[in-house]
């Protein structure tokens, strides 16, 4: 009778127990560690945790050793997170850590990481958050054995208990509350036994169960991978353009910013007397207007160019021999545009300064034209199987790059430098800087004049004191070293004789110098 106790697990089974296992554990762990914010040490170690026990579930993976590798990628952006406190750098590193987690789960769709087009990224990418969210039903309806569990259960006299315990629970969450309701002296009696906020409980359980169910669903789909039907449908969907329709919507696109790019040698090229007499603008006002609109242009020729592509009917060498001439127009004259915002940029900082959204925007742009760059070298030259994965590398490079630079440290310094050559600084700006920028601040506050400098010292204790937490989940780089910095402050504080002066600016001097 009990013979069958001794026999080997399926391995589908077995399988799916351990994933089962490991999602309710993480889940658990994530709402320890998660449940604080902002988040940093307790993201890092989250992260740490889901990469290091996936990868040892899953062991081992012959065939997909490159993707298994990039299982690394989500800790070293989660990292950033603990060491950067940059608002905007915070959110690019999140987003790295979700997008790299969706190129590990292209084991899920079938998606081959280096061969594979853009689309098939983008259906690889939402087929994993797909998998994420839908793939604890497949594992109950396909990959549990269920008469086998009955039957290991049944054998060990377990079946009847845990359908007994099963059937009770529901039974006695609803009627214990009624009770508890009706009466406060069996209330306090139960209160006695299980002294629970529920509302508490019920939100740890929300918590936990959410993330054990996405989890379970990502480790479902690396785990029991099937074919992806995504590169077929995107082969039989192709219109298959020719020679007149892609000379037509190209050769206006060309035309367009041909005629722009001719305006801009003029009037951003001639000075600002020209600017001035024909649109009434100074040169930094000339240069606001149109720097960020520049950056949506550049950024919005690559999903039309790849599209193009995409919709091309290769067979046909005279349609490709005139997609390849106009789109080389079209990189040519983006590269003036885009040399045209960088020097509209120039204008723009020397007139109003330094902010985390100017330098985002360049930082994007550029970005952007390594992409452009990169399609010419691959897409162009009949290599466009590698432009997706070395565009994703670029971005990925780009962001640590950001990230090895501190830019809130650089604008402080940029605006401070500014200062000192007798323009205006922004206190109000300053104040609302990360700590990433914080000890440049303080170390330059002696080049501000005196009631800026006190109004600058009292602003960033002030935000420091109300994003201060002692959780140590929370806690990150940044944050740490302003705190030491901070300690001197009143020091600094004293010297400057802030106690004598009026450190609180006036409206009229607190607003000059604000981004405009």
């Amino acid at each position: 009778m009990f013979s069958n106790l001794h026999h080997p697990m399926s391995h589908p089974l077995r399988q799916a127990l351990r994933i089962t296992g490991l999602a309710i554990t993480l889940g658990v762990l994530g709402d320890f560690l998660l449940r604080p914010f902002p988040w940093g040490s307790g993201f890092l170690l989250w992260t740490a945790a889901l990469t290091t026990l996936t990868l040892g579930a899953l062991r081992p993976w012959k065939a997909t050793s490159a993707i298994a590798a990039w299982m690394w990628l989500p800790i070293l952006f989660a990292g950033c997170m603990v060491w950067r406190d940059s608002p905007f750098l915070r959110i690019w590193d999140l987003l790295a850590v979700l997008v790299a987690w969706g190129v590990v789960g292209f084991k899920s769709t079938g998606v081959r990481l280096g061969t594979s087009g853009v689309l098939d990224y983008l259906f690889g990418i939402g087929g994993s958050a797909l998998s994420a969210m839908a793939g604890p039903l497949g594992l109950a309806n396909e990959d549990m054995e269920w008469s086998e569990i009955h039957e290991r259960l049944r054998l060990r006299g377990s079946t009847s208990v845990l359908v007994g315990l099963l059937i009770a629970l529901p039974l006695l969450l609803v009627f214990g509350p009624l009770f508890m309701s009706a009466d406060p002296v069996f209330e306090h009696l139960v209160r006695g036994v299980i002294n629970w906020d529920f509302g508490t409980v019920a939100s740890h359980l929300l918590v936990a169960g959410g993330l054990s169910w996405v989890t379970l669903g990502y480790l479902r789909g690396l785990s029991f991978a099937s074919p992806s039907p995504y590169a077929a449908i995107i082969r039989r969907t192709r219109p298959g353009l020719g020679m007149v329709e892609i000379g037509i919507a190209l050769g206006s696109l060309a035309a367009i910013f041909g005629l722009f790019v001719a305006i801009q040698v003029r009037y951003l090229f001639g000075g600002e007397a020209m600017v001035m007499s024909i649109t009434g603008l100074t040169y930094a006002e000339y240069a606001r207007r149109g720097f960020f609109e520049l950056v949506t242009v550049a950024a919005l020729l690559v999903p039309v160019l790849l599209g193009a592509h995409w919709a091309l009917d290769i067979t046909r060498a005279a349609g490709v021999r005139i997609f390849r001439a106009l789109a080389s127009v079209l990189l040519g004259l983006t590269a003036a545009i885009m040399i045209s915002a960088f020097r509209r940029m120039l204008l723009y900082v020397e007139a109003y300064g330094l902010t985390a959204d100017r330098l985002l925007a360049t930082t994007f742009m550029l970005w952007i034209a390594v992409v452009l760059s990169w399609f010419a070298l691959t897409v162009l030259s009949g290599r466009s199987e590698r432009f997706a994965l070395g565009a994703l590398v670029s971005g990925f490079v780009m962001l640590m790059g950001l990230n090895l630079l501190n830019p809130e440290s650089l604008i402080a310094r940029t605006n401070l430098e500014r200062a000192r050559l007798g323009r205006d600084f922004d206190v109000s700006y300053a104040t609302r800087m990360s700590a990433d920028a914080l000890p440049v601040l303080v170390e330059g506050i002696a080049d501000l004049p005196v009631p800026s400098a006190c109004s600058l010292l009292e602003g960033l204790a002030e935000r420091h004191e109300q994003r201060r937490t002692d959780d140590w989940r929370s806690w990150n780089l940044s944050e740490a070293r302003a705190e030491r910095v901070l300690e001197h402050v009143p020091l600094v504080q004293r010297r400057l004789g802030c106690t004598d002066v009026d450190s609180g600016v006036s409206g009229e001097n607190r607003g000059r110098g604000r981004p405009r």
